[in-house]
């Protein structure tokens, strides 16, 4: 524990916990010097030192928005995170794909900091004060009824909570996704589908705990519906993509919904559920972007679906790999995935969102629909040219499949860990 620079740093276990998150998925897909890497960077184009460099800084950005015990700081790390990711994306210049990656995440990314400054510009205004400690008095002092909230508060609240929607890619901030996606390499979705949105769900939590814990209350139930609109919208919208990235762009949208869920329970234990969420994600996500950086077809990056057909041929053992990654994002028991899903549903229920938990499980169903499509194709589709697979990773790849299939063994101790950061 500990504030430092004048009370705008702070450091709690909750942060630790997220900067390692952050730094553990960070340096993997930042470190150039890992074998498969450098040869997926290579095919990329991206093997040039300002790709690293970038990456860091995007990671110190993300640090310190962790960290950060006033707005302004926050709004720092917030343009600290996301500008080096706008040069990142837009770096390659292969195809034109990826100028326009880089231009809508720049444009639409600078919308939702926009949002985010002129909510705390109301905040500030209505409060006088852009300090975590002094806007927590502040709620606290109104939730026991010795003063009323301004509506500015409130709105300066929606504006902020608009921001970092979109930095989660919550429907309706979702549409940047499926387009940034495709135009990056599979290196930089991977770094793009966790390090920034881990960065964003431990720094809402932090803000429902305290300067913003009013919102929960006020909108939980209009949370929810968004939730779970996400996890439906994105289930049913994946089912059309034939690209892999556009594919677990919308995928991700479709758990991103499922966060936002337990955020809107405003419970400890619903946080907690989003942390082993957030966490069991990143780890599926990282391994299936492992697996998928250490395959070319005809020396090309796999891009598409067809380029993943005959792996079963190919390589059977991460055929397997990619099988059982793909039936834990389905939410299917006795897989991580499901544990991940069920114990967020579970707080949901407790608040009495029945409508929210029934939508994202129809959206559930529909995710398991096109990640079986996935698995047809890699086990039953023959593949045309030459499909080779670097063997270097395939066991880290094997840890990281018993870990997922395993779960269910280790959840209460997880769970119990979790729960004593806060």
């Amino acid at each position: 524990h500990g504030t430092y620079f004048s009370g705008f740093l702070v450091l709690t276990p909750l942060i630790l916990l997220g900067k390692i998150f952050i730094l553990g998925f960070g340096v993997l897909w930042t470190g150039i010097r890992f074998r498969f890497l450098s040869q997926a960077l290579r095919r990329a184009g991206l093997v040039v030192f300002e790709c690293p460099a970038l990456m860091t800084l995007s990671l110190l950005g993300s640090c310190l928005l962790l960290s950060s015990n006033n707005f302004l700081c926050a709004y720092l790390g917030l343009e600290l995170q996301v500008m080096p990711l706008y040069v990142a994306i837009a770096f390659r210049q292969k195809t034109p794909l990826n100028t326009e990656a880089g231009f809508k995440y720049f444009l639409l990314g600078t919308l939702a900091s926009i949002f985010v400054l002129y909510g705390v510009g109301l905040i500030y205004g209505a409060v006088g004060s852009t300090n975590f400690d002094v806007l927590s008095y502040v709620v606290h002092q109104s939730a026991q009824g010795n003063m009323v909230l301004s509506p500015w508060m409130y709105g300066g609240a929606l504006f902020v909570l608009a921001g970092f929607l979109f930095k989660l890619a919550i429907f309706p901030f979702h549409l940047w996704v499926p387009d940034v996606y495709e135009g990056s390499s599979n290196t930089q979705v991977a770094f793009l589908g966790v390090v920034p949105k881990v960065a964003a769900a431990f720094f809402l939590i932090r803000l429902f705990q305290g300067p913003l814990s009013f919102s929960v209350s006020s909108w939980g139930l209009v949370m929810a519906w968004l939730g779970a609109l996400s996890v439906f919208v994105g289930g049913l919208m994946a089912l059309y993509q034939k690209k892999l990235r556009r594919l677990f762009g919308y995928g991700s949208v479709a758990h991103m919904g499922f966060v936002l869920i337990g955020l809107s329970t405003g419970l400890i234990s619903g946080y907690v559920s989003i942390i082993l969420y957030m966490a069991l994600y990143g780890i599926t996500f990282s391994g299936l972007f492992i697996g998928l950086n250490t395959l070319q077809r005809d020396h090309h990056e796999v891009e598409t679906l067809e380029d993943l057909a005959g792996l079963w041929h190919e390589s059977p053992m991460v055929s397997v790999f990619f099988a059982i990654f793909l039936l834990s994002f389905a939410g299917l028991p006795p897989l991580a995935g499901f544990w991940g899903k069920f114990h967020i549903l579970l707080m949901a229920l407790k608040q009495s969102f029945y409508g929210p938990v029934i939508l994202a499980v129809l959206g559930s169903v529909l995710s398991l629909f096109y990640y079986l499509r996935l698995i047809k194709t890699m086990f039953f589709v023959e593949g045309d040219g030459i499909l080779a697979h670097d063997r270097t990773w395939t066991f880290a790849l094997l840890l990281i499949v018993a870990l997922i299939s395993s779960f269910m063994f280790l959840q209460e101790h997880v769970f119990s860990f979790i729960q004593s950061v806060f």
